[in-house]
Protein backbone atom coordinates (compact mmCIF):
# COMPACT_ATOMS: atom_id res chain seq x y z
CA UNK A 1 0.00 0.00 0.00
CA UNK A 2 0.97 3.64 -0.32
CA UNK A 3 1.32 4.10 3.45
CA UNK A 4 3.48 1.00 3.77
CA UNK A 5 5.73 2.13 0.93
CA UNK A 6 6.29 5.66 2.25
CA UNK A 7 6.28 4.49 5.87
CA UNK A 8 8.67 1.56 5.57
CA UNK A 9 10.24 1.15 2.13
CA UNK A 10 10.86 4.55 0.52
CA UNK A 11 14.60 5.38 0.52
CA UNK A 12 14.34 8.83 2.15
CA UNK A 13 18.08 9.17 2.70
CA UNK A 14 18.98 8.75 -0.96
CA UNK A 15 16.01 9.65 -3.15
CA UNK A 16 14.32 12.72 -4.64
CA UNK A 17 10.88 12.56 -6.21
CA UNK A 18 10.81 14.12 -9.66
CA UNK A 19 7.22 14.80 -10.65
CA UNK A 20 8.18 16.09 -14.09
CA UNK A 21 10.12 12.94 -15.01
CA UNK A 22 7.83 10.63 -13.01
CA UNK A 23 10.85 8.99 -11.40
CA UNK A 24 13.17 8.93 -8.43
CA UNK A 25 16.45 10.76 -8.65
CA UNK A 26 19.45 10.44 -6.36
CA UNK A 27 19.95 13.13 -3.69
CA UNK A 28 23.73 12.81 -4.11
CA UNK A 29 23.51 13.55 -7.84
CA UNK A 30 21.63 16.78 -7.08
CA UNK A 31 23.75 17.73 -4.06
CA UNK A 32 20.75 17.48 -1.73
CA UNK A 33 22.14 15.05 0.86
CA UNK A 34 21.28 16.14 4.40
CA UNK A 35 23.19 13.95 6.85
CA UNK A 36 21.54 15.61 9.89
CA UNK A 37 18.01 14.95 8.63
CA UNK A 38 18.08 12.08 6.13
CA UNK A 39 14.41 11.31 6.83
CA UNK A 40 13.26 14.42 4.98
CA UNK A 41 11.24 13.80 1.87
CA UNK A 42 12.75 15.68 -1.07
CA UNK A 43 10.64 16.67 -4.05
CA UNK A 44 12.08 18.41 -7.09
CA UNK A 45 10.42 21.79 -7.68
CA UNK A 46 8.41 21.92 -10.91
CA UNK A 47 9.12 25.62 -11.45
CA UNK A 48 12.83 25.53 -10.60
CA UNK A 49 14.13 21.93 -10.93
CA UNK A 50 17.42 22.93 -9.31
CA UNK A 51 15.66 23.82 -6.07
CA UNK A 52 14.36 21.18 -3.68
CA UNK A 53 11.03 21.22 -1.95
CA UNK A 54 11.83 19.46 1.31
CA UNK A 55 9.12 18.45 3.76
CA UNK A 56 9.00 16.33 6.88
CA UNK A 57 7.34 13.06 6.00
CA UNK A 58 4.66 10.86 7.45
CA UNK A 59 7.30 8.43 8.66
CA UNK A 60 7.03 9.71 12.23
CA UNK A 61 3.24 9.67 11.92
CA UNK A 62 3.34 5.98 11.13
CA UNK A 63 5.80 5.33 13.97
CA UNK A 64 4.01 7.38 16.63
CA UNK A 65 0.42 7.37 15.47
CA UNK A 66 -1.33 9.76 13.14
CA UNK A 67 -3.73 11.03 15.82
CA UNK A 68 -0.95 12.25 18.13
CA UNK A 69 0.80 14.03 15.26
CA UNK A 70 -2.48 15.59 14.13
CA UNK A 71 -3.06 16.90 17.64
CA UNK A 72 0.45 18.38 17.71
CA UNK A 73 -0.09 20.06 14.33
CA UNK A 74 -3.41 21.48 15.46
CA UNK A 75 -1.76 22.94 18.59
CA UNK A 76 1.03 24.47 16.50
CA UNK A 77 -1.45 26.06 14.10
CA UNK A 78 -3.56 27.43 16.96
CA UNK A 79 -0.69 29.30 18.23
Amino acid sequence: SLFNYYGNEYPYGTSVISVSSKSLLMKADKGWVNEQQPELLSIQCLVNPGAPLIVRMLHSWLEHGISSQTTTLQRQQAG
